[in-house]
């Protein structure tokens, strides 16, 4: 029973979530759905039938598309593709840990899962699962064609869908938002709600790694994975940026700001301090300024030489400021390739998104693991790097190293961390709480030349 307040005249959303009381079967794509509502004042109930069609059957290695409350209630989509590979883990994976009087895990085991061996994300001993492809999409393109994009022939006249050792993972979201702010916040929300559901207890025991994200784009979508790299760099393992471009005012012609427009007459009248504080609200969308947050992230970027939707330019810009800040990239310009491709060197090989070169590049980050978990391993933050922030809001910092609270906000704020011999020297930038990661406890820290020493272990105050 939904009780919802609709005003005489007016039109609601009212989101449903359904359920199948049984198991449906493959000849079975149409269903029948009944409403029943009352309206106050009135003595009979309105009942509504409505018929539901277009469901499919899928094959395991098939996409599958999902509708789910996105981080806003809206309904979105996302298509979602298992990984590929042999199974690497079984046993029994614990998922509830026994805790003992002061809070730590004594090996025992409240709750756990058996896994058989035939499960490629069964997990790691640690239980994590699979790390996660993010993949966003250019301008159109149907949320299942961004799924399905990952393709190479199977060498028998069809082909194969997927990547080695990743969850594919492909949302999308109404509207021109570029993936910046709500449609970036819709990304990530497609990556937990899946999580959500593949983890949880009635769904197979393939498990999905939430917080190891490799973030792949093309186009439009390309400036998403560059955004959200440096946003949610704190769980990215790697990015690779097709045809994507930097900055949405400075590409295209309908994105231009004040002088830019020729035809905006209005621009004129705007005086400077009002022109800072409107671009400032945009901020944090600002690749450029926030690439050192990827300094030592494995980085790809990729775009066609002939490509005039978005030219090579922005490809090499990109390139050269992460190299200007010390990063790990590497740029290839396909000879006599355009905006978009199936065939890069032979024939259905993965084209665009899932060629030899892409394949290789997501192998060589899925080999990087962490010794004793085998969890796919985050990049280790350089001795000497610098973490950067618009807004504490949506930047989720790198290595433990996060920005919590601005002096001034609307302005950058930056943390600069140096490893001396027997400490670490922090210099701040429009930084008043910043927030440090456990392994700092190892050494002092200098924060803007004031010594803290760090508690080995947590204190709590009642």
């Amino acid at each position: 029973h939904l009780q919802v307040e609709i005003a005489p005249g007016a039109l609601r959303l009212l989101p449903v979530r359904l359920r199948l009381a049984a198991k449906a079967s493959c000849t079975s794509s149409a269903y029948s759905l009944r409403v029943t509502a009352r309206a106050d004042g009135e003595a009979e109930p309105i009942t509504l039938t409505a018929r539901l069609t277009g469901g499919e059957c899928r094959a395991p290695h098939q996409s599958v598309v999902y509708s789910y409350l996105d981080h806003d209630g809206a309904v979105s989509q996302v298509a979602v593709v298992r990984p590929l590979g042999e199974p690497k883990y079984g046993g029994h994976i614990c998922r509830t840990p026994r805790q003992v009087d002061d809070g730590q895990a004594d090996g025992g085991c409240v709750h756990g899962i058996t896994i058989p061996a035939n499960f490629l994300c069964a997990g790691s001993p640690s239980g994590h699962g699979c790390p996660v492809l993010l993949t966003l999409h250019g301008t159109s393109i149907p949320v299942r064609d961004s799924a399905d994009a990952y393709k190479v022939s199977d060498g028998a006249g069809g082909f194969r869908f997927g990547v080695e050792g990743f969850w594919l993972v492909a949302p999308t979201r109404h509207g021109a938002h570029n993936w910046e702010q709500q449609g970036k916040l819709t990304a990530l929300a497609a990556v937990d709600w899946f999580a959500s559901i593949a983890n949880s207890e009635r769904a197979s025991p393939d498990f999905v790694d939430r917080d190891r994200l490799l973030v792949v784009g093309h186009s439009m979508g390309g400036h998403g994975a560059w955004l959200t790299a440096v946003q949610a760099s704190a769980r990215v393992i790697g990015v690779v940026a097709v045809a994507g471009w930097l900055r949405k005012e400075t590409y295209g012609d309908s994105n231009f700001l004040f002088e830019q427009s020729t035809a905006d007459l209005s621009a004129g009248y705007v005086e400077p301090a009002l022109r800072a504080a409107l671009e400032g609200a945009i901020g944090e969308d600002h690749v450029e300024l926030h690439a050192p947050n990827l300094v030592g992230v494995p980085v790809l970027i990729r775009v066609g030489a002939a490509d005039n939707t978005v030219p090579p330019w922005w490809s090499r810009r990109a390139w050269r400021l992460l190299l200007a800040a010390g990063g790990n990239a590497t740029l290839t310009e396909l000879d006599r390739k355009e905006h978009w491709w199936w065939d890069t060197h032979t024939e259905n090989d993965g084209g665009v998104m899932n060629d030899g070169e892409m394949r290789a590049f997501f192998a060589r980050v899925a080999s990087h693991r962490e010794p004793e978990t085998r969890r796919a391993a985050l990049p280790p933050l350089a001795a000497n790097a610098s973490v950067r922030a618009f807004s504490p809001a949506a930047f989720e910092g790198r290595g433990g190293w996060r920005i919590v609270q601005q002096a001034v906000p609307g302005r950058l704020s930056q943390i600069d961390i140096r490893q001396r011999k027997n400490l670490k020297e922090v210099t701040t930038r429009n930084v008043r709480r910043l927030e440090v990661p456990a392994s700092a406890a190892r050494l002092p820290i200098v924060v803007d030349g004031v010594r803290i020493d760090v508690p080995k272990r947590p204190c709590f105050s009642s």
